[in-house]
């Protein structure tokens, strides 16, 4: 378990206050225009290509040598984490110009001092972006105020060696672009998130206009791995820090929940959290919780990586209008005609419930007959048989009525058998057809009312 830790009283590092800054700045740094492309039709308030950024700044800083501290106290894999997170950034349109990748020695106090509060703030945009990204030590001064630890900080002296969390705001309230996001996979970062905005997956999403809102509106957000009281968790098998790596997984596309495209910092934490927390307990039966705190209405945004897009459908599908779909088809969802679209990940619903009737109709069918032919063979013959040899009114009357009543079983299991396998083939070649339900999302697949389709079965 990688032993690094960070006090955060993270929510006063993403209470930034979001007025111009007074300090005269100049917008600098490689311009890398983010654009996404809306699927026809729009999406949720964006349509066709729109810009989400002009520039795209991030300063990622893992240190794994502290020169101050004792060789137990040495960290051993937040260096390789952050050069992770600052290669995947790339794929997000991150120019290389702008990732300030600070690792080591190269991530003293002065350098972090001089790449924030400096360089960077007198760098950044209003339609820019900015990521910071620290895995390393931290510390708390009494239980209230958090430090990070630069290379050269120290425990014993972290109010003079280290970088608290209101002087980290204060550098961060200069920056002039709308969207900011402070990302820590550190131990005992969870302090101070409890008054924060934490919102689900479905808070907002209805909202027509929601994408291009939360695109307009600013934000400054917080994501770390793990509560106040909690040493967060390094996955070995993975080479990573288990909050790390699901950051890494959702970044290269599994966080696009809905599948349109984008990746919100909701999405992303929406997929990070529970994923940790079931890993953790799973895996390595301890507790892990990531905490997300949010200022702003705001949401940072990503494209999704290309790579997944290309390769999120089975063998044989294409990634068309929001799903995988086969060449050339046409998708409708949740009952409404027109484009639309289908799962991602397509999957057999099971036997559904015309099927079990079906099976269950012909199981009594088949009981049926054969309680007849048991009734033929034990009952009536043995009693045909002593008829033969003492002929008798009565026994001839119980014959008879015994015949009547196995001949009833037969021909009611036969129309029962008959029964049930007519729905277990209605079943199978409905598999394929408009109006079968699914306990997961159907989809009829046609552009308009009257064409011919078939229902495209899987789950989100």
């Amino acid at each position: 378990m990688m032993n690094k830790i960070i006090l955060a009283t993270v929510a006063s590092v993403v209470a930034l206050t979001f007025a111009d800054s007074k300090a005269q700045s100049q917008e600098r740094g490689v311009k890398d225009d983010i654009v996404y492309t809306a699927p026809e039709g729009g999406n949720r308030g964006l349509i066709g290509e729109v810009r989400l950024y002009n520039r795209s700044h991030a300063v990622v800083i893992g240190i794994d040598e502290y020169p101050q501290m004792a060789e137990a106290e040495q960290l051993h894999g937040a260096v390789r984490d952050a050069e992770a997170i600052a290669e995947l950034l790339i794929t997000h349109g991150f120019h290389e110009d702008n990732i300030h990748l600070m690792l080591n020695e190269d991530a003293t106090r002065a350098d972090i001092v001089d790449k924030i509060s400096n360089e960077l703030s007198n760098t950044v945009g209003p339609d820019d972006r900015v990521i910071v990204y620290f895995a390393g030590h931290g510390t708390t001064w009494k239980d209230t105020l958090g430090y990070i630890l630069p290379h050269d900080g120290e425990f014993a002296r972290a109010t003079s060696t280290g970088i608290s969390m209101d002087e980290l705001q204060k550098w961060l309230s200069r920056f002039k672009s709308k969207h900011v996001m402070f990302i820590a996979d550190s131990c005992y970062s969870g302090l101070g998130l409890a008054n924060a905005d934490v919102r689900g997956p479905n808070d907002f999403d209805h909202i027509p206009d929601y994408l291009q809102r939360v695109l307009d509106k600013p934000a400054r957000i917080a994501l770390v791995a793990g509560s106040k009281d909690e040493q967060v968790l390094e996955w070995g098998e993975k080479g990573h820090g288990l909050f790390t790596w699901y950051l890494l997984e959702g970044l290269r596309g599994a966080a696009d929940i809905n599948n349109d495209g984008l990746i919100t910092s909701l999405e992303l934490r929406v997929y990070i959290t529970p994923r940790v927390m079931e890993t953790a307990s799973a895996r390595f039966n301890r507790p892990q919780q990531p905490h997300a705190a949010q200022y702003g209405e705001g949401e940072i945004m990503f494209l999704t990586p290309k790579q997944w897009l290309d390769n999120r459908c089975p063998e044989g599908l294409v990634w068309r209008l929001g799903g995988c779909l086969q060449p050339g088809q046409e998708v409708e969802a949740s009952g409404q005609r027109g484009e639309g679209v289908a799962p991602t990940q397509v999957q057999d619903d099971g036997p559904s419930g015309l099927l079990w009737t079906g099976i269950g109709v012909g199981s009594v069918g088949l009981a049926l007959v054969g309680t007849s032919l048991y009734g033929s063979a034990f009952v009536i013959g043995p009693d045909q048989d002593e008829y033969d040899t003492s002929p008798s009114d009565d026994l001839k009357e119980q014959i008879e009525s015994n015949q009547r009543l196995y001949r009833g079983f037969l021909f009611a299991g036969l129309g029962l058998s008959t029964i049930g396998i007519a729905l277990v083939v209605v079943d199978t070649l409905a598999d394929d057809e408009p109006g079968e339900s699914a306990s997961s999302i159907d989809f009829w697949m046609g552009s308009d009312q009257d064409s011919a389709g078939v229902i495209w079965r899987g789950s989100w």
